[in-house]
């Protein structure tokens, strides 16, 4: 199978997650769950107007390697 075509494939099997703003604090979605699986101790109001801005949008991760990444640029 073409690489290209099994990483759709995975993809579309595999649920991704959501990075948002849940009770003023960084808060992690499985994509599609109503309820937050952690909330950070990361308070919004610290965050920079961005950051805020494109969290109460909802920032996606596709895999735990790319949420890691992004986590990475919160919890330092």
């Amino acid at each position: 199978m073409d690489k290209r075509i099994r990483k759709i494939c995975t993809m579309a099997l595999l649920p991704g997650f959501i990075l948002g703003i849940c009770r003023e604090r960084l808060a992690l979605w499985h994509d599609g769950d109503p309820h937050p699986v952690q909330i950070y101790d990361i308070r919004e109001d610290t965050l920079p107007p961005a950051d805020r801005l494109q969290l109460r949008r909802g920032i996606r991760a596709e895999t735990r390697e790319e949420l890691w990444l992004i986590l990475e640029n919160y919890l330092d």
